[in-house]
C-alpha cells in the first residue's frame, strides 16, 4: 500500500467558514429587500463556473450578477457583496494544520475567483501560511471535480494519486477525487476531518 504523503484541502467550509446566506442577509440589509428573494434568484450558474477559470472577466460577471439580482453595481459595491460570504476560521483547524505538517505536505485546491482570492489571503493569511502551495482554479484555469485539476497538482507536486488524502465538503469533487484514485473525505464538519485522518492512519491529539 503506499504511503500517503500529501493531505490536500479544499478550503471553504473546511479550512474557513463561509456561506452564501452570508451574502443573501447583507444583499437585504444593505437594498432593504426581502431576503428571500435573493434566495430565489441566486444560483451557482455556467457564468459563476466560467469566473472561476477566468472565463470572463470580473467585469463580465459583475454585470451578470448585477442583472440576475436586478441592481446594478459597480466593483467597489459587488467586491463588498461579493465577500460578505466569508466567516470565521473552523475552530481548531490552526492547531490541526500546524500539528499536521511537521510529517506530512499541505496543500490546498480551491475552486474561486481573483475577487474572493485577494480577499481570503488576507482574511485567513494565518491558517494559508501552514500550506506549502495553495492551488486556485482561477490561476489554473481549471476547476474540481474535473480530472484535469487534480492532474494539475499532481504535476506540480510530482506526486502520485495514491499518495494523496484529498478532504472537500462538495461530495461531487470527492467522488471526483476518488475516481482517479485519490483517499477522499466528505467533509460535514470537524469531526468528520479527524475521522478521516484517523481512517487513513494519521491519528492526532487534539482537542476541540
Amino acid at each position: 500500500m503506499t504511503k500517503i504523503t500529501t493531505l490536500l484541502f479544499d478550503l471553504g467550509n473546511v479550512v474557513f467558514k463561509w456561506s452564501f446566506e452570508s451574502m443573501f442577509h447583507y444583499l437585504s440589509r444593505r437594498y432593504n429587500t426581502n431576503i428571500e428573494n435573493f434566495q430565489k434568484i441566486f444560483h451557482v450558474d455556467e457564468m459563476y463556473k466560467k469566473y472561476e477559470i477566468s472565463g470572463i472577466s470580473t467585469r463580465e460577471y459583475i454585470n451578470h450578477f448585477s442583472q440576475m439580482i436586478g441592481i446594478q453595481l459597480n466593483k467597489t459595491d459587488f467586491e463588498k457583496i461579493w465577500n460578505s460570504i466569508f466567516k470565521e476560521e473552523v475552530e481548531g483547524m490552526n492547531d490541526l494544520l500546524q500539528l499536521l505538517k511537521n510529517n506530512y505536505q499541505l496543500a490546498a485546491l480551491s475552486n474561486t475567483n481573483e475577487i474572493h482570492c485577494t480577499y481570503m489571503k488576507e482574511k485567513f493569511k494565518i491558517l494559508f501560511k501552514h500550506f506549502g502551495h495553495i492551488y486556485y482554479s482561477h490561476i489554473m484555469k481549471l476547476r474540481k471535480p474535473d480530472k484535469e485539476a487534480f492532474d494539475y497538482v499532481f504535476a506540480s507536486l510530482n506526486i502520485k494519486p495514491e499518495e494523496v488524502l484529498f478532504f472537500d465538503d462538495f461530495k461531487e469533487n470527492v467522488d471526483g477525487a476518488k475516481n482517479i484514485g485519490l483517499h477522499a473525505i466528505h467533509v460535514t464538519d470537524f469531526q468528520s476531518i479527524l475521522s478521516g485522518l484517523k481512517e487513513h492512519g494519521i491519528p492526532v491529539n487534539l482537542s476541540v
